[in-house]
């Protein structure tokens, strides 16, 4: 069945596929109807345009419309045309036309499209020859994905992308520009570029005219030839020959004659700089300029064109025609580095260089496709994510590292991290893509994870998060791994990741070791290096729904599992990422590195060296048939007065992390309290929750779910109690459990 069709005067044009209404139907589960919308544009009149049973009105040049093209389908293409054509041939954006074959006898243009990952604006264009005339006719259109909404989705990973892009540029070169704020309300992100860099390339200009009307000049030997009567500068080799040759009296010698030459190394970089400077300015100047007449004034406008016409008029200059090819520096070149004019050049165009190659990386952002561009957004919001848990606003908190650039042309074997501190301490390191290099142990090092090795094959997570902790020992980095997977599986009709992510997550975690001694002949006391590894994908449901799957139930039992992460506003999924991220921030190494949480090997068991728990935990008296209302709210109170039954405020209870229920006939349980989870509450809001207080004001806990299960490799279920004590108390968790437990 043709899914569309247009009808031109001269041919007939039919786009059919086999899994439609398959990838619609995709589309429709993640995406709403009302975005699965394509703008269709066509170069010159139709007779009419169908899709499926319904005709579109093609009286105008474009039509918004149902989308017929997404990613990761087949398409065949049928071109019938009317009457002789002597040639025909296919074009589509991206190279994709290669595959389409004319034939003459049938009058007959076909071929099959697939735009893989590729989303975006695209088009079909159908050349073709009659009688001698040449004709073009394009159909444009969008591409969809069935995965994430085009229309706002990717254009969200976009924009952050870009944001994200620039401020580390900016954070880059700030120490170059003291006291400037990139964040110009109201402006355009080339705009910002331009305000920051117009003084250097102002400065780049007035020092190459300084160097064009006074040039560095180097003495050169010529040759000319002369009677020996002529001859005023004698040399040895000179004086010899014309003795050998004294009776010949009109013979000519060759004389060396030094000159003044402009062609020097100094010169040659001068005019490749400014050169090379020409073409990136070209660019930037030219986007600005296509903005709309109202984003920007006609006296900016005026200023842009005129340092380009200055630029232009300084490369066409006299001066640079007998000046060579530039063929690199051999070594340190003084005069570049101190002579007057050229230091500047030389500096200045570093500078610029360095930035506009920064601005580059922008624009080669369109030439991504969707899987790409949604791993680097996923890199971007787990930044973000660490960021808002470590409450790092201002810059100077954190410390941005860069390779060349931060280089989102991505190109495999590279990699580009950030490293999170605050008042010069360490917190936490975010790496993506480490690239991987052969140790002396004929191991595969992870470039940028400090003694990460594997000993079997290559292991390329896409991005690495390393907390440090202190509490075990003193800068000890605890790795954790994600994956960005632009793939969805369907597990009883909701969304999943591909069941291959989840098994490279365990290949990860059992591949990667810990090599005490970095680049030794032979691996030395090796251990696990990955703590746990998930998968990050564009998946879709409520948070409700979320914790109900296995492979985000498997993240608690097992340490690997996935979350969904879109980008969209209000996305309940991405809170599940931000408070496991948090919790892995804010617990101890103590607290992370136990049986609980790291499944040892059978018949063995995890013991944590040099460790002194410091934990604080609130021991709470439930009575009978409380428990079931604290476990529906995830709620524990009690009372805040310095009477009897209550509990006084100290720097103990206000630093608890969890709080152990006993009493009555249910069995003790110990609650993990949330982060910022104490405060107060009066008695009309517990009161609303179900609850029955007595007084007027309660001091509140917010707990954790689930109860856990095990603390420092003791069962909460073997902790018992000889004399139940009604009043809470606080006590180190560690001491009291070691204290309780029956033995």
């Amino acid at each position: 069945m043709d899914i569309l069709s247009v009808e031109h005067k001269d041919f007939s044009l039919k786009i059919e596929s086999s899994k439609f209404e398959l990838m619609r139907s995709k589309a429709r589960r993640n995406i709403s109807s009302d975005s699965l919308m394509s703008r269709y544009k066509w170069s010159e009149p139709i007779d009419k345009m169908k899709y499926r049973y319904e005709e579109w009105d093609a009286t105008e040049m474009q039509v918004e419309a149902d989308a017929v093209f997404f990613d990761n389908t087949d398409y065949a293409v049928w071109v019938d045309f009317r009457g002789e054509v002597e040639r025909a041939s296919m074009a589509l954006y991206g190279g994709h036309g290669e595959c389409f074959s004319f034939y003459k006898s049938k009058q007959i243009l076909s071929g099959t499209i697939n735009y893989k990952n590729d989303v975006g604006r695209s088009y079909i264009e159908i050349n073709y020859e009659r009688k001698g005339k040449k004709n073009r006719f394009r159909f444009e259109y969008d591409v969809l994905s069935v995965k994430l909404d085009y229309h706002a989705h990717w254009r969200r990973i976009l924009e952050d992308v870009e944001n994200e892009y620039r401020m580390l540029a900016l954070s880059f070169l700030r120490k170059t520009f003291h006291g400037f704020n990139p964040a110009v309300d109201g402006q355009k992100p080339e705009l910002v570029w331009w305000n920051i860099f117009q003084d250097k390339q102002k400065e780049l200009l007035k020092a190459v005219r300084m160097i064009v009307n006074q040039p560095k000049k180097r003495l050169r030997d010529t040759q000319e030839y002369l009677r020996a009567d002529k001859i005023k500068r004698w040399t040895p080799q000179l004086e010899n020959e014309v003795a050998e040759h004294k009776y010949e009296a009109g013979r000519l010698y060759k004389v060396p004659l030094p000159q003044l030459n402009q062609d020097t190394v100094e010169n040659r970089f001068l005019k490749y700089a400014l050169i090379q400077i020409q073409k990136k300015y070209d660019v930037l100047c030219d986007k600005i300029l296509s903005y709309k007449a109202d984003f920007i004034d006609a006296g900016k406008k005026a200023e842009m064109l005129q340092v380009k016409q200055e630029i232009k008029g300084l490369v066409q200059h006299s001066f640079f025609r007998n000046i060579g090819k530039f063929k690199g520096l051999q070594q340190e070149n003084l005069t570049l580095q101190r002579a007057t004019g050229y230091a500047e050049v030389y500096r200045t165009w570093l500078l610029l260089n360095k930035a506009y190659s920064l601005e580059d990386g922008l624009y080669k952002l369109e030439t991504k496709d969707i899987a790409t561009l949604y791993e680097i957004w996923c890199f971007i919001e787990v930044k973000k994510i660490v960021e808002e848990v470590l409450d790092l606003k201002a810059d100077k908190t954190k410390k941005v590292e860069m390779k060349g650039l931060f280089d989102f042309e991505l190109k495999h074997g590279d990699y580009s991290h950030v490293v999170f501190k605050k008042d010069d301490v360490e917190l936490a390191e975010l790496i993506y893509n480490p690239a991987k290099e052969t140790s002396e142990s004929g191991g595969e090092k992870l470039k940028g994870v400090s003694n990460a090795e594997s000993f079997t094959v290559p292991q390329r997570p896409d991005i690495v998060l390393q907390l440090t902790k202190h509490d075990v020992e003193n800068g000890l980095k605890l790795t954790y791994l994600f994956d960005a997977k632009y793939r969805l599986a369907d597990v009883d009709g909701f969304d999943a990741p591909p069941s291959d992510a989840i098994n490279q997550m365990h290949r990860y975690r059992d591949a990667i070791y810990y090599n005490e001694v970095a680049n030794a002949p032979m691996p030395k006391d090796l251990k696990k290096e990955i703590v746990g590894g998930y998968v990050l994908f564009p998946g879709s449901g409520g948070r409700i729904d979320v914790e109900r799957q296995k492979f985000y139930e498997s993240i608690a039992q097992v340490n690997i599992g996935a979350f969904p992460l879109r980008p969209e506003t209000g996305n309940e999924s991405r809170e599940l990422l931000v408070e496991f991220i948090r919790n892995l921030i804010q617990s101890s190494a103590s607290q992370l590195v136990n049986e609980e949480k790291v499944i040892p090997q059978k018949g063995f068991e995890h013991k944590l060296v040099n460790v002194v728990d410091r934990t604080n935990v609130l021991i709470g008296y439930v009575k009978n048939g409380q428990m079931p209302i604290i476990e529906k709210n995830h709620l524990y109170y009690t009372r805040l007065l310095a009477d009897k039954g209550a509990i006084g405020i100290t720097p103990e209870l206000l630093t608890a992390e969890y709080v152990l229920l006993h009493g009555g006939k249910e069995p003790i349980k110990l609650y993990r309290i949330r982060k910022n989870g104490i405060h107060s509450k009066s008695k009309k809001e517990l009161e609303e929750k179900g609850f029955t207080p007595k007084h007027d004001v309660y001091l509140c806990f917010d707990l954790y779910k689930d109860p856990t299960q095990k603390y420092a490799g003791i069962n909460i279920a073997d902790v018992k109690f000889d004399n139940i004590e009604t009043k809470p108390y606080t006590a180190n968790l560690v001491e009291f459990l070691k204290s309780h437990i029956d033995k």
